[in-house]
């Protein structure tokens, strides 16, 4: 049976380098050569050739088990010694000290000749205040990006073509933890490689690749994680991303960052409300950085404060399925939430770290204003020639005329906004003006004269009410369109005998009355790959995991691996596949 010995990961054993300031690295000379399979695991590498049947007495390079074999012994050979760090064959040591480096140094010797290990000396470096280990630069202050991997994103020409653009990226995302908002920053190119994007580089791409550049110029760092300072996770999203950053509090009061995160949003996240999008950052942020946060109690800061009642006093009972979902997925934390005004989060965030100051000319600036308006405006879902009708036909509405006195002179209070645009008054921040259209996000706001005309185009085909909603969503609003799209359907011959349920009712369940009550178990195929899917009926979240194989034992596995997790459900509801009733 193959061992499941998986290699540590970089994040995590940089990190237990807290308080390190003099350092060490050992290198094992052809290191799986030193290890001697046995004999019957010997006869397995026999191989033929012209002068006969050879088998390895040493474990060979090729055999797909051998890293995780080789990291096991080396962990087990250095197992107990203080400030040790082994990946494969590279051995780290460190001190606080140059006595207390010595030391640890010598006991580390001591087991490699006990165990009878060598050394590659040309490899071996002794006594440093600055050491390049797993791809970074660890001193006393903390951790840098490797020179030579930024030098090689300062060298890389412009992209070509779709490969190009993901070699580079690949390059981007190893040092993606030193840049904040990666993934906003980055969304120029991030978005290119869609297989429904024809590949272009122009103002916003360049823009997003230069700024890239500085900020990893600039010598970014970050502290190592040490678990008795206060942690703090700040979290943060946008139309079109997640963010989210770890800070320790030092002996000086003052803020470091141990590590940024960010990802870009789905395609079906970007469409939430900004209110889950906020509450989804601060679990995605927390998971993210949950090999620092389990077992602590930490600080969440927000600039979103409704988030505030959502984790903390408000019971599940009282939030939306997809509220609860997330909500379920904190409980695992110990942690507080509190407001902090957008300003602060920000200048706080800028205090720990000076590289994110990065300044544009102002030509520059509105140069990308000037392209990143015109890529808006050319992937709007309409003619050139509609989309002046529809600047046109703004200009007359008065209520469009007033929305577009707001967005350029700024919102007054909510009791002084006209009637007129009182609808309008909760999606305020999201509605702007581009190229002389108004628009709410990447959506055209349709003036009243319009609306008629753009209901019925919706409502071409008789889809449904989910269907045109979701086509209204991509393309056009107004307030209550929605409520609209439904009374329109309904009130449609055609629809109503489209949508006659030519089906046998379905059996009724009762709703559950609390989490993880009553479970639906089933399988699926995807991508030439089995799936178990287990979702709870009462917060609709799901678990799944993949199928090595397609039987019982393994699907007997997989369940009391989440059920270790969440607890023992009362009701476990499936399809009685074969491979379930066994």
């Amino acid at each position: 049976m193959r061992e499941l010995r998986p290699l540590p990961k970089a994040e995590y054993s940089l990190n237990l380098l807290t308080g390190a300031k003099i350092f060490s690295k050992l290198d094992a000379n052809s290191g799986f050569w030193q290890i001697p399979p046995d004999k019957k695991s010997s006869y397995l590498t026999t191989f033929i050739t012209p002068f006969g049947r050879f088998r390895f007495q040493r474990l060979p390079f090729g055999i797909s088990s051998a890293p995780e074999h080789f990291q096991r012994r080396m962990s087990q050979m250095l197992e107990g010694i203080p400030g040790t760090i082994c990946h494969m064959d590279d051995i780290l040591r460190w001190g606080s000290t140059q006595e207390e480096h010595d030391q640890r140094l010598t006991e580390v010797c001591k087991r490699l000749k006990n165990s009878g290990m060598t050394l590659n000396a040309k490899k071996c470096i002794f006594s440093q205040t600055s050491i390049k280990f797993l791809g970074h630069i660890i001193d006393g202050q903390g951790i840098h990006p490797d020179p030579d991997k930024i030098a090689a994103i300062e060298n890389y020409q412009p992209p070509t073509n779709k490969k190009e653009l993901k070699q580079l990226l690949d390059m981007a995302n190893y040092l993606s933890r030193f840049v904040p908002k990666y993934s906003d920053i980055l969304f120029p190119l991030t978005s290119m490689l869609s297989n429904k994007v024809t590949f272009v580089w122009e103002a916003p791409q360049e823009a997003a690749f230069q700024k890239l550049k500085k900020i990893l110029s600039s010598d970014p760092l970050l502290m190592i994680f040490d678990p008795g300072n206060e942690i703090t996770v700040t979290t943060d999203a946008s139309s079109y991303g997640l963010g989210a950053t770890i800070c320790q509090k030092q002996a000086d009061e003052r803020r470091s960052v141990i590590a940024y995160a960010s990802r870009t949003l789905t395609p079906t996240e970007s469409r939430y409300a900004q209110i889950e999008k906020e509450a989804l950052t601060v679990a995605w942020g927390c998971e993210k950085f949950r090999n620092y946060l389990t077992g602590i109690h930490f600080k969440i800061e927000t600039d979103h404060k409704p988030l505030i009642p959502i984790f903390s006093k408000k019971n599940l009972d009282d939030l939306s399925p997809r509220l609860q979902r997330i909500k379920l997925r904190m409980m695992k934390f110990s942690y507080t939430v509190v407001h902090i005004p957008k300003k602060e989060l920000f200048a706080a965030d800028a205090l720990s770290r000076n590289s994110q100051k990065v300044p544009y000319k102002r030509e520059e600036l509105e140069a990308e204003i000037d392209a990143f308006i015109q890529m808006i405006t050319s992937s709007l879902p309409a003619s050139s020639r509609r989309l002046d009708e529809l600047r046109v036909a703004q200009l007359k509405d008065e209520t469009c005329q007033k929305l577009t006195d707001y967005v350029l002179k700024g919102w007054p209070s909510k009791k002084e906004v006209d009637t007129l645009c009182a609808p309008y008054w909760q999606n305020r921040y999201e509605i702007s003006v581009q190229d002389g259209l108004l628009l709410r996000g990447c959506r055209i706001t349709i003036p009243k004269s319009h609306q008629a005309e753009v209901l019925n185009q919706i409502h071409e085909g008789h889809l449904g009410i989910t269907k045109c909603r979701a086509r209204a969503r991509c393309s056009v609003y107004w307030p209550g369109i929605s409520k609209v799209i439904e009374e329109k359907i309904k009130s449609c011959t055609a629809c109503i005998q489209e949508s006659s349920n030519r089906h046998q009712p379905l059996i009724q369940t009762s709703f559950p009355e609390r989490p993880w009550e009553v479970l639906g178990l089933d399988l699926f195929k995807y991508k030439n790959s089995l799936y178990l899917l287990i979702s709870d009926y009462y917060s609709r979240y799901p678990e799944i995991s993949r199928l090595d194989r397609l039987t019982s034992a393994e699907i007997i596995n997989h369940c009391k691996s989440v059920f270790s997790r969440h607890g023992i459900p009362d009701v476990v509801r499936s399809d009685n596949a074969h491979n379930l009733i066994q």
